[in-house]
């Protein structure tokens, strides 16, 4: 026991029990596989067989509403609840002899109760069902299945009658609807073509050609009404300069700066004289400057004013009518009568010119409009196309399926009568019994050992009564 180290105690500590306690082990290892064998002898058997039935996909793209309806993903709910009524295993387990015909209604019932806990319905991929019983006898398996397999095809095959007589009168309503609305969009084409005869595609060349013309006509006018602008204010300004009231003040303001010069030589500015002088010359310039600020704008009254100043001689008898003034005034009337022309031609021009954008505006929106109006009479036309083509398909499907006696639905793998059970070989029984018995002997040995309270180790005696032990006495017998 010295030779233990501490690190190889606590080890030694469990083999010694296991070792005290081996012939329990040894015993639960040898008993626990026999007794497994025998459970498995006394386990109820468990017989299985299977069914798959595959739906059958509609292969036309066109009927496309009608495939839709033997979705079997969609309605497996459905028939797995319709394979599981009682109405439908009450009937099965009369047609297999499960039970008699003339049995009564409540064991009937029983039966049908009894195989609905048995049944297994599952989706196995996306068009296969798969029906799955057990049952402690392979007596009846393939007989129920072949059943339950035949009613779902018959629900399938009557479903799908039903719904292909639905799709074909729907398809009827839709096509005559279709072909209603494709004419009325082939008549609206048409109306809008007629209306819009002048702002189709074609005239845009016509319509550019035109309006070069007439922006190179609009910009040479605009450059000789700008020039005429230009000379008529040049010449109103010489004729404002002949206006014979500012004439009249130009020459007394002469007339006064002449005298306010010889003043100037004798007296000084102080002077009454000269300040009256001053005032004069101050009075007569704001006088001419008010005359040219009234006749700064040319309107038809200045104009008139000046007509008569040109024409009719002031109150002043030596005054004569103006030559000079009335051949200016004549050369401006000729101006402003080539200027309103001018006006009258840009304005006819800008509006023509409007007008052409205008329309080539509309061409663009036009064709834009009719584009898309040959795309609504292409696309119902394609539509209609689309229609009746699914229709003549379903009219042939339905004379194929009367003719032929095709199905909704196939079985693809048959019930076989099952030769083994479910349960597991003896073997399986007595290799778990082994494995039983080693955790069963070594749990109950440890279970064992921390009950026993018996000192055996010379460590436990010393660190109980802190003694030192100096030998061990073994054993009496």
């Amino acid at each position: 026991m010295e030779a233990i180290t501490d690190n190889y105690y606590a080890l030694y500590i469990y083999l010694d029990a296991f070792w005290r306690r081996r012939y329990l082990i040894v015993t639960c290892i040898l008993i626990t596989p026999f007794l497994a064998l025998l459970s498995a002898t006394l386990l109820p058997k468990t017989y299985k067989a299977s069914i798959s039935i595959a739906i059958n996909k509609i292969v036309t793209p066109s009927l496309k509403d009608v495939s839709n309806t033997i979705d079997i993903t969609q309605q497996f709910a459905g028939l797995k609840a319709y394979l599981s009524s009682p109405s439908v295993l009450e009937k099965t387990v009369v047609e297999t002899n499960l039970v008699p015909a003339n049995s009564s209604e409540k064991i009937v019932q029983q039966a049908a109760d009894e195989l609905k806990k048995k049944l297994k319905i599952t989706l196995v991929g996306e068009d296969v069902v798969q029906i799955d019983l057990a049952q402690s006898s392979p007596n009846y398996l393939s007989n129920i299945l072949n059943t339950l397999g035949n009613k779902l095809i018959e629900r399938l095959n009557a479903q799908n009658l039903s719904v292909t007589n639905s799709s074909l009168i729907v398809l009827e309503n839709e096509l005559k609807n279709q072909e209603e609305t494709t004419n009325k969009s082939i008549d609206t084409l048409n109306h809008y073509v007629d209306t819009h005869a002048d702002l189709t595609p074609a005239y845009r060349d016509i319509y550019f050609a035109r309006l070069r013309e007439i922006t190179s006509e609009l910009g040479e006018n605009k450059i000789r009404y700008n020039t005429l602008l230009t000379e008529q204010k040049e010449l109103y300004g010489m004729i404002i300069k002949l206006n014979p009231q500012i004439g009249q003040i130009e020459n007394a303001i002469l007339e006064n700066e002449n005298k306010l010069f010889a003043m100037r030589l004798t007296y000084t500015d102080n002077f009454p004289g000269v300040k009256a002088l001053i005032q004069r010359g101050e009075l007569l310039r704001a006088e001419r400057d008010k005359l040219y600020k009234q006749y700064q704008n040319i309107d038809d009254n200045t104009i008139q004013a000046l007509w008569n100043m040109a024409i009719v001689p002031s109150n002043n008898k030596n005054e004569q009518p103006n030559p000079t003034l009335t051949s200016q005034l004549e050369k401006l009337r000729d101006m402003q009568l080539k200027t309103k022309g001018l006006t009258q031609q840009i304005s006819d021009l800008s509006n023509q010119q409007k007008d052409i954008n205008k329309k080539l505006r509309l061409i663009d929106t036009t064709s834009k409009t009719i584009s898309k109006l040959n795309q609504i009479v292409k696309n119902n036309q394609n539509a209609y196309s689309d229609l009746l083509n699914r229709y003549n398909l379903l009219k042939m499907t339905i004379n194929l399926n009367q003719t032929n006696g095709s199905s909704s639905a196939q079985i693809v793998a048959y019930p076989q009568k099952p030769i083994k059970s479910l349960a597991r070989p003896p073997l399986f029984f007595f290799i778990i019994g082994i494995f039983s018995g080693i955790f069963l002997g070594f749990s109950l040995a440890i279970i064992f050992e921390f009950m026993d309270n018996t000192v055996r180790r010379r460590r436990d005696i010393e660190a109980i009564g802190d003694i030192k032990v100096i030998c061990r006495v073994e054993q009496l017998a």
